[in-house]
C-alpha cells in the first residue's frame, strides 16, 4: 500500500515492528473498517527474533542467518498495512488539526520524513546489549543483515576459543546463554555466572532458582552470587587469544576471564515521547500507562496514544506472553474510539510467567504464584527446543515463500 495512495484515511501507526507491534497490526487488521489504515514504522529492515540470539551468538555455524526474518510478506494480502522502514525520532502535534499527531522520521519515505497518525501505538521495547540487541544503521537491507550475522559469529569463535567464561547477569538471557555453552563444550570451559542477587531468576518465585541451580551444578556452570561486578568505565576488553584479566565484585573477590559476556541491563525506547509527552517517561525510562494502556501524559493526544509491551510500565512483566493480554486490550480500544464509544477495556496484570530455555533441547514453562498462598505454575523440564530454536516456523509465520535463501 502506497503513504501517499491512502492519505485520505485515517492512520493508526505502529511504532515497532518486532514480536509486539506486528501482533498488535495483526490483530487490528481484520477488524478496521475500510476508513482506517495501519502503518507500522520499524528501522530494522529485518525482524530481529531476539528469543534466538543467545543462542546463535554462542552456537557456531548453527544457522545465524535464520535469526534475522524479512519482513517483505510480513503483510502480505492487507490491503490497508503498510510497513515504513524508518526509526521514529519524535511525535509532535499537527498544527493544522488537533485530533492528529505527527511522527517525524529518520529519513524520507515516499518523499515526506514524516507520518501523519490519528491513533498511536508505542511497541519500541528495550535495547539490551551487544549482541542480545543488534540495532543497524544501515539502510540496505543486504548490508544491514550481514553486519548482524557477521557479529553472531565474531562473539561464535570467542565462545569458541575463550577457555574462561564469565556471564555477567542471573536472568534469561544469561541462564540461556550459560547453559548452552556449558552443553555445547562439555568440561572444556570454566564457565561462571555473576548475579548480583541472591537467587538466580530473581523475578520469580525461589522455586526456579533451584531448577536453574540445579542444571548449573549438572553442566558444571560455577555462580557467584550476592554482589556486583564493577565494571570498567571503558567497558571489559574484547577477547583477544591469550588474553586474560580479572572480573572484579564489590565484595572484592575476583574471577579470572578471557570472555566476558554482559547480559545485564535494559534500556527502554522512549525517547520518541521525550519532548512531546516527557510526563508519560519514568525516572527509568519507561512509559506510564492507565489501565486502558493509554500514555498517561498531560499531552493534548493522550486518549489516542498507547504503549505496550516492555516499554510500558504496565506492571506486567517483560514478556511476549504478558504483553498478548495488552494487545487484546488495545485493539479493542481502538476500535472503541473509532466508533465513538467512551467505555473502554482495561488490562490486569497477571502472575509473571517465562518459558526459559535450559540447554540446547530442554526447558521449562514457570509461573510465579497468583497469591502468596499459592504455588507457582512449574510443568517441569520438557525436551520441547530445536537446535536453531524452530526459527524455520517464523519464516512461515512471516509469510517469507518457502525456498528463500536463509541470507536474504
Amino acid at each position: 500500500m502506497s503513504i501517499g495512495a491512502a492519505a485520505k484515511q485515517s492512520t493508526i501507526a505502529v511504532v515497532g515492528g518486532s514480536y509486539v507491534g506486528m501482533r498488535l497490526a495483526q490483530a487490528l487488521l481484520p477488524v478496521l473498517p475500510p476508513s482506517h489504515r495501519i502503518v507500522v514504522v520499524e528501522a530494522n529492515s529485518h525482524f530481529h527474533h531476539l528469543f534466538t540470539f543467545p543462542r546463535f551468538a554462542v552456537l557456531h555455524r548453527g544457522g545465524e542467518e535464520k535469526a534475522l526474518v524479512p519482513y517483505t510478506h510480513a503483510l502480505d494480502g492487507a490491503q490497508n498495512a503498510a510497513i515504513v522502514h524508518a526509526k521514529a525520532l519524535s511525535v509532535h502535534a499537527d498544527p493544522t488539526n488537533p485530533q492528529r499527531g505527527v511522527l517525524k522520521l529518520d529519513r524520507n519515505h515516499e518523499g515526506a520524513d514524516t507520518i501523519e497518525f490519528d491513533y498511536l501505538a508505542i511497541a519500541t521495547g528495550t535495547q539490551l546489549r551487544r549482541p542480545w540487541s543488534l540495532p543497524s544503521q544501515h539502510t540496505e537491507p543486504a548490508k544491514a543483515k550481514a553486519e548482524a550475522v557477521q557479529t553472531l559469529r565474531e562473539y561464535q569463535d570467542a565462545v569458541k576459543a575463550a577457555q574462561n567464561i564469565v556471564i555477567v547477569g542471573g536472568g534469561a538471557v544469561g541462564v540461556q546463554v550459560a547453559c548452552d555453552i556449558a552443553e555445547l563444550y562439555p568440561g572444556t570451559k570454566n564457565v561462571t555466572v555473576l548475579h548480583s542477587r541472591t537467587q538466580l531468576m530473581n523475578k520469580f518465585h525461589p522455586d526456579l532458582h533451584a531448577v536453574v541451580a540445579d542444571r548449573f551444578a549438572q553442566r558444571g556452570v560455577h555462580t557467584h552470587l550476592g554482589s556486583r561486578v564493577v565494571v570498567p568505565s571503558s567497558g571489559f576488553p574484547s577477547f583477544s587469544q591469550g588474553q586474560t584479566f580479572d572480573v572484579e565484585l564489590q565484595n572484592g573477590d575476583k574471577v579470572r576471564a578471557d570472555l566476558v559476556l554482559m547480559c545485564t541491563g535494559q534500556t527502554p525506547r522512549s525517547e520518541l515521547l521525550a519532548t512531546y509527552a516527557p510526563d508519560a517517561i519514568t525516572s527509568d525510562g519507561f512509559i506510564n500507562v492507565q489501565p486502558t494502556m493509554q500514555i498517561s501524559t498531560s499531552a493534548p493526544l493522550a486518549r489516542r496514544m498507547f504503549a505496550l509491551g516492555d516499554v510500558a510500565n504496565s506492571g506486567a512483566s517483560k514478556t511476549v506472553r504478558a504483553a498478548s493480554g495488552q494487545i487484546d486490550v488495545i485493539k479493542s480500544n481502538i476500535l472503541a474510539l473509532i466508533q465513538g464509544n467512551t467505555q473502554l477495556q482495561t488490562f490486569t496484570p497477571g502472575p509473571s510467567g517465562i518459558h526459559l530455555s535450559l540447554g540446547l533441547y530442554e526447558s521449562i514453562k514457570f509461573g510465579n504464584p497468583a497469591t502468596e498462598t499459592e504455588q507457582p505454575r512449574n510443568l517441569g523440564i520438557e525436551r520441547d527446543l530445536k537446535l536453531d530454536m524452530g526459527i524455520e516456523g517464523t519464516w512461515q509465520k512471516w509469510n517469507v515463500p518457502k525456498g528463500t535463501p536463509w541470507h536474504l
